[in-house]
């Protein structure tokens, strides 16, 4: 059997898991077989597949679809950045979350979201788009996932620079493995990228 957590250093997912009666196994083991990386260990009567993903579309769409297969499956673990767990809840979300980043054409425009900053209080809610407000008095999240968890973790008093503030979201609700999510990202708008574009005036309805 590879060494799961050293493997997945150099992918972006490991699935390890094994034979059993479970009606989309046969499935999932032919989508495994056709990872970046699969290897099968046999031992005794059981067989175990081991697949690793690489960061591109077609590998994260197999591993979603085995994932959903096989995630509550005994037998079944997942490694990623060197830790080695059972799937949490969070591995599917965020899973999920990476294959639709892939079906857009700027995967900032699934991944980022737009906060208005009212420091030093915090964050206080998601807003995609506040037509009214400037761009310096808002923020980029750089990723959509751990943006919903943010709330008022992200404050100017905290001794911690805002990055490794939204740094230590990201690790603490599984997220940071994600190859999309960069905290460093983490900037006004005007300073992430592209030149001042004015916002649309809010319309009402």
């Amino acid at each position: 059997m590879p060494d799961l957590p050293d493997l997945s250093q150099r992918y972006a997912l490991v699935i390890a898991f094994q034979s059993s009666r479970a009606a989309d196994y046969p499935i999932a083991l032919s989508l495994a077989r056709r990872a970046s990386y699969f290897v099968e260990v046999t031992k005794g009567n059981v067989d175990y597949h081991v697949a690793a993903f690489e960061a591109t579309a077609p590998d994260i769409a197999r591993a979603v679809s085995i994932a959903d297969m096989l995630a509550r499956v005994k037998g079944t673990f997942f490694s990623v950045r060197g830790r080695l767990f059972k799937d949490d809840g969070n591995v599917l979300q965020v899973l999920h979350c990476l294959n639709e980043s892939f079906r857009v054409k700027d995967y900032r425009s699934h991944c980022h979201v737009v906060f208005p900053t009212q420091f030093p209080l915090g964050i206080p809610q998601v807003h995609v788009k506040i037509p009214h407000l400037g761009k310096k008095d808002m923020l980029i999240i750089p990723c959509a996932f751990a943006a919903k968890y943010t709330g008022w973790a992200l404050t100017r008093e905290h001794p911690g620079a805002l990055q490794d503030q939204f740094r230590d979201v990201c690790v603490t609700h599984g997220c940071d493995w994600c190859p999309r999510c960069n905290p460093d990202d983490l900037r006004s708008p005007q300073v992430l990228g592209g030149p001042e574009v004015s916002l649309p005036l809010a319309t009402p309805e």
